[in-house]
């Protein structure tokens, strides 16, 4: 079960509509239960949610309950233990397909997910630990789709609130309304900025009502936000470091959709500093890429002591923070050769060496 990282201590159905069973979902993200079910059928499903189900990224609840169709293979007889559910899923169940796999579900959102990129029973993030690069970088993808789907259906359920009478409705609405885009064009662009308005306007209209035209406005400019941070294909040398380091894609990701779900069309006003303020859980998201050693729960100081035969003074230094986007930082070291730098997580430290001072008795500039 998954959001962004898994998710825990969710209850939910199975089944089909007017026979759903008790489903749960423990403190470790495993799901378990049993519903009604004799064969696959478009309306069998598995739906979660709950108020402490949540997600172990973002640490924070899920804003919408998580869906999948549910195809268990008859090894599972009516358990429900291997299915796979995200946001991607969800918009999947919404389309009553014919094919309930979940390359079927990513491909509707413009991701091809190769045979052997996932772990049995795994969703995007067991793509990140792979050793290979280009099944980190779909599970970059994979990953990136999540999180701009659940910030497009957390704004747009917001929004038409008021006009579906409730979040559950809203959210059922959006669900819908994409899935029929889908439906039209086979898959959806999710990294397209307009979208949040037309999916506002569609899911209000669903619901019987207009949507205000602030409301599909507002919730424009902030998707328009999350898409310009998570549209990483369109920039290769971020999305090259996204592969290299997926601990800082893992990061931004649930940075991005943490600053949705708390601040709302409030942050695009100053989304830079929201997105630097947001609190993310940067053990769970080390732990399960298996960062070693996990990092800690919050943010340390840094000292940095440059030398040569002695202290470097007025040196250039750059520090990127791969779980915080308050970076790059330049800082200069002191005339002790020393550097100090505050909310620090973990990064990469570099320094031009030839600007440096030397110490006595090494006169002049650069090491010697």
């Amino acid at each position: 079960m998954y959001l962004l990282g898994s998710v825990a201590q969710c209850t939910g159905k199975a089944g089909p509509p007017g026979e759903m069973l008790d489903v749960s979902v423990d403190a470790t993200g495993a799901l378990s239960g049993k519903g009604t079910a004799v064969g696959y059928s478009k309306d069998l499903t598995v739906s979660v949610s709950g108020t402490t189900c949540a997600d172990s990224f973002t640490g924070l609840p899920v804003p919408f309950a998580l869906v999948a169709p549910w195809a268990s293979p008859a090894s599972f007889v009516d358990g429900v233990s291997g299915i796979v559910v995200t946001p991607a899923t969800r918009l999947l169940a919404a389309t009553k397909p014919t094919d309930p796999s979940l390359t079927a579900a990513y491909a509707l959102v413009g991701v091809s997910v190769p045979a052997g990129t996932l772990a049995t029973n795994a969703g995007p993030v067991s793509a990140l630990r792979s050793a290979i690069a280009a099944t980190r970088r779909t599970g970059v993808r994979m990953l990136f789709a999540d999180a701009a789907l659940a910030s497009l259906a957390t704004v747009a359920s917001a929004a038409t609130t008021s006009a579906c009478g409730s979040a559950t409705a809203a959210a059922t609405a959006v669900f819908n309304a994409l899935a029929a885009l889908t439906t039209a064009n086979g898959s959806v662009d999710l990294f397209r900025a307009d979208l949040a308005s037309e999916i506002v306007t569609a899911a209000a209209t669903a619901c019987g009502k207009d949507a205000p035209a602030s409301a599909a406005s507002d919730a424009a400019t902030l998707y328009g936000k999350v898409v310009s941070e998570l549209n990483a294909p369109a920039d290769a040398t971020r999305a090259a470091e996204f592969v290299s380091v997926p601990l800082e894609a893992a990061a931004l990701a649930a940075r991005v959709l943490a600053v949705v779900q708390t601040r709302g069309v409030a942050a695009a006003a100053n989304w830079a500093a929201e997105l630097d303020a947001v609190s993310i859980s940067r053990a769970a998201i080390s732990s399960t890429l298996a960062v070693s050693p996990v990092l800690p729960s919050t943010a340390v100081n840094l000292r940095l002591n440059v030398r040569a035969a002695g202290p470097l003074s007025q040196c250039p230094v750059s520090y990127k923070d791969f779980t915080s986007p308050t970076s790059p930082r330049s800082p200069t070291t002191s005339d002790a050769g020393v550097v100090s730098m505050s909310q620090v997580t973990v990064g990469i430290v570099s320094m031009d060496w030839m600007d440096c001072v030397c110490p006595e008795p090494l006169h002049g500039h650069g090491p010697r």
